[in-house]
């Protein structure tokens, strides 16, 4: 990773060097000069920033929020630099390629459950009811019941209603679409902590684009060309640089447009929690069985 320090920043790093030490970094600059700007700032990096104090590095490298939306792909990425505005975008195979990814962002908000029950629940976990509530009248069915833990397990289709149904006092059945999305739990389930989840962040875009939308959820789905502008238009007036010309060339090879526009709502929300501005909901006490919160942010 590249550090962007500021003049205050490289002078007082440069201040703390020994005078052996500045003697040594003005003949490597002169060395890297004929070789132009990069070597010069390669060898301002390996040798200032070797004696970076922990807050200079802790300003520099949590100055990144993050948002993520799952895709055929993997994921899509959203990455802005709170200090500068830049936005940089990325897409990643899986979860470990993601937590890597962003292994040095103060904020990863991200478009899945985190945190599951082991039985199932009418409506899905807590957490899934009242974002269906608070995104009534119009986006409410956009947010699927998360499954319970065991159904996650399951190789095939046939097992995982099985395991629904077994796990369910109802005797619910499971769609094939929560099935397709089975892999991106298990993994998620799998690698998520509560030592990781204070910096990673369940988030649903519908949510995201509501409290962008002044509160109110979006009456247009987002596939439909007038819900798809619309949410560029609140995107844009946060203050993202995003246009129809840039979407299109994202979405591409496994990633689509709606991909796109989810992990910069995503990527909003990041900054709104790194900001401490954020909502959310669900409850902050309770629990699942690896000691998750289950909660989502907006």
């Amino acid at each position: 990773m590249s550090f962007s320090l500021s003049l205050e920043e490289l002078n007082h790093l440069y201040e703390r060097l020994l005078p052996e030490e500045r003697d040594d970094l003005l003949q490597g600059l002169l060395i890297a000069a004929p070789r132009g700007g990069e070597a010069v700032v390669k060898v301002l990096e390996d040798t200032l920033l070797c004696h970076a104090t922990e807050e200079l590095l802790e300003a520099n490298t949590t100055s990144l929020v993050a948002g993520a939306d799952g895709c055929p792909a993997g994921w899509f990425v959203v990455m802005r630099d709170l200090k500068t505005g830049e936005t940089a975008h990325h897409t990643v195979a899986g979860f470990t390629g993601l937590l890597d990814l962003c292994a040095w962002t103060k904020v990863l908000a991200v478009d899945i459950p985190v945190g599951l029950l082991e039985t199932v629940s009418e409506g899905g976990r807590p957490v899934d009811r009242l974002a269906r509530k608070r995104l009534q009248p119009h986006r409410a069915s956009s947010v699927f019941p998360a499954p319970c833990r065991p159904a996650t397990l399951c190789a095939t289709y046939q097992e995982a209603v099985d395991a629904t149904r077994a796990h369910s006092a109802g005797r619910r059945s499971l769609s094939r679409q929560a099935f397709g999305l089975f892999p991106k739990l298990r993994e998620v389930d799998a690698l998520m902590t509560p030592e990781l989840q204070d910096r990673v962040r369940e988030v649903h875009p519908e949510l995201c684009f509501a409290a962008l939308n002044d509160g109110h959820a979006l009456p247009e789905y987002k596939k439909t060309p007038e819900g798809h502008a619309t949410r560029i238009r609140l995107l844009q007036a946060a203050g993202f640089d995003i246009s129809e010309a840039g979407i299109e060339k994202l979405a591409k090879q496994g990633v689509g447009k709606d991909d796109v526009l989810d992990a910069y709502a995503a990527c909003w929300t990041a900054a709104r929690i790194a900001r401490g501005e954020a909502e959310c909901l669900g409850d902050a006490l309770a629990t699942d069985g690896h000691g998750l919160l289950m909660q989502m942010w907006f």
